[in-house]
């Protein structure tokens, strides 16, 4: 028996029942619309389907900056032109086709075009603020690979939602590889076990076995992150460091930047006139974002270090450390007027946003020598962890292509011996590892053919070209070398770029 009194009985009864009806009401009013929606479909074709969604998404996003714009007294027309073409033909696709079948031609072809119609929506703002149509396909695309390059030089005079607009768009392009491997691979056949072991890393066969819901806990993981860092950047600002420069904007384009790896930030200078707080919070922000996300979701869900006992992970942390030892050693040796801790911490922080591919610098690499700027090259190469958003080759399939090396040699030695192909705990099988070596080849045909088109086109030795060319393949944005401040690409240079 309650204690309440009958009265309030009755009125928390009739509360629950109030709830309920509302309830009942919403689910039919939504069984409807779906019934509607359902009827509109008229033509079968999953590719105009996911477009139509794509676009749907991007037209939201053009509208939040058109508010944003608009609140900031700004020209929100930049935003708000291209609005209507991607929700019209979004709407259109998304209510007049229904999802069937497509085969794996299709299926490539609909991942392109999904790029393709992100690229547009990237591009046409900066094309509207008056920036040239080259340099505004380089601005965008940069921002969407996060890839980290910009054509903007003057970031006093360019208005704040163009700057916003750059964050954003390498925020949504750190998700959407997610996007294409969670949903669109596995629709048209392809993914699955190849690839957790090609692209995710950690314990693959796991990964496979619910590719869209760890999918899910990535973007979760993802933004948590984000929020986290834009968190922590606030109250370092309201505790009195850097508060001049880390108001509510600078903070979310820095974290914006960071965990995305793209390193498009809002300074000429980026993080090198902040204080040591500010930077090693972005430092391990970006640390964090170049890691697996699907095990520190596992982590986290399960309670277990499983990101830290990642022998990927390990290798990376040690990788990065290892080059920035080397780095502070010449830096030392070249310049022993500076202290040697001070040395260290330039050389892991730049070392670090090279693998990681976040594009953040602390030093001018150019007065470095050309040890260190070797060294950086090499690191932005390998990259991070796979199942992140850092660029390059990815730590995993170096580790993969070394297990499939050491087992063909001990096959070489032992022909009758059973050799077992296993990286971080995870057994490969010749399926995998040809998925993993043709993705490093294709990745190194790209730079070789970048490298000497550039050479040509730009009449640039070879390794101020390569060093061009591994910053834009790896997507790292920083480019070291004596090109790093003086390369001004023509047009032609650019699109290859």
């Amino acid at each position: 028996m309650s204690d309440l009194p009958e009265e309030e009985q009755q009125t928390e009864s009739t509360g629950i029942g109030s709830i309920n009806t509302r309830f009942r009401k919403m689910s039919a009013s939504l069984s409807v619309l779906s019934g509607r929606i359902s009827r509109l479909e008229k033509y079968n074709s999953s590719v105009m389907k996911i477009l139509g969604l794509v676009a749907l998404v991007l037209g939201f996003i053009l509208l939040i900056m058109t508010v944003y714009a608009a609140v900031a007294k700004e020209d929100f027309w930049l935003f708000l032109k291209p609005a209507p073409f991607f929700l019209v033909f979004g709407l259109y696709c998304f209510l007049r086709f229904r999802f069937s079948q497509i085969s794996a031609s299709v299926g490539i072809l609909l991942i392109t075009e999904t790029w393709v119609l992100c690229f547009i929506s990237a591009i046409l703002p900066f094309y509207e603020s008056g920036m040239p149509l080259i340099d505004s396909v380089y601005e965008g695309i940069s921002g969407f690979t996060t890839t980290g390059s910009s054509m903007l030089k003057d970031f006093d005079a360019t208005p704040h939602s163009i700057l916003l607009w750059r964050a954003m768009i390498q925020w949504f392009g750190g998700m959407t590889v997610v996007f294409v491997f969670a949903f669109l691979l596995p629709m048209i056949g392809m993914g699955g076990k190849n690839l957790g072991s090609n692209e995710f890393g950690g314990n693959s066969s796991e990964f496979s076995q619910d590719i869209r819901t760890s999918a899910l806990s990535f973007v979760r993981m993802y933004a948590a992150l984000t929020f986290l860092e834009i968190v922590m950047l606030l109250v370092i600002g309201l505790v009195g460091i850097d508060s001049d420069r880390l108001t509510l904007f600078d903070c979310i384009c820095i974290a914006m930047s960071n965990v995305s790896t793209g390193g498009l930030l809002p300074f000429s200078d980026s993080m090198a006139s902040f204080s040591f707080p500010v930077q090693f919070v972005t430092w391990v922000f970006m640390i964090l974002g170049a890691s697996n996300f699907f095990l520190m979701v596992r982590s986290i869900t399960q309670r277990k270090n499983l990101l830290v006992r990642s022998r990927e992970w390990k290798m990376m942390i040690g990788w990065f450390v290892a080059c920035a030892l080397i780095i502070t050693v010449a830096l030392i040796y070249t310049t022993p007027e500076q202290t040697g801790l001070a040395d260290f911490w330039q050389a892991l922080y730049a070392v670090s946003s090279s693998g990681t591919s976040a594009g953040f610098a602390i030093a001018d690499y150019l007065t470095w020598p050309a040890v260190a700027t070797v060294i950086l090259l090499i690191v932005q190469f390998v990259g991070g962890c796979s199942g992140s958003t850092a660029g390059g080759i990815k730590i995993h399939r170096l580790m993969a292509m070394k297990a499939y090396i050491f087992a063909g040699m001990e096959k070489i030695m032992h022909p009758g011996a059973v050799t077992i192909m296993e990286v971080d705990g995870s057994r490969m099988d010749s399926d995998q590892v040809t998925s993993i070596l043709s993705t490093a080849l294709l990745f190194m045909a790209a730079l070789i053919v970048a490298t000497v088109a550039i050479m040509v086109i730009e009449d640039s030795d070879m390794l101020n070209s390569l060093y061009l060319t591994v910053s834009a393949v790896s997507n790292a944005g920083t480019v070291v070398g004596t090109a790093s401040l003086s390369f001004e690409p023509t047009n032609l240079s650019k699109i290859i770029l």
